[in-house]
């Protein structure tokens, strides 16, 4: 578990007590995390298309693309309880 979700907490007691109400939370949690999935790799897919190309701002969609996919990742990293 991503100590980032704990990090605002002072006591080990206190630390325990969230820890063990996000993993009552787990299923909701694994649920968000295959929907930002199946964000993700639409976005994905939608970079390797040829539309677009011709667009004058495709530099700025593609940076656009790739601003999201690494905010996915890490939303889907902090999610997934069992990493780290």
């Amino acid at each position: 578990m991503n100590t980032k979700w704990t990090s605002h907490l002072k006591s080990k007691q206190e630390k325990e007590k969230f820890r063990l109400y996000l993993f009552s939370c787990n299923d909701a949690l694994e649920r968000l995390s295959e929907v930002l999935q199946e964000d993700l790799e639409a976005t994905v897919r939608d970079m390797s298309t040829e539309e677009g190309y011709d667009s004058p701002a495709w530099s700025e969609r593609q940076a656009d693309r790739l601003g999201k996919i690494r905010t996915l990742r890490k939303v889907i990293d902090l999610v997934n309880l069992k990493g780290k």
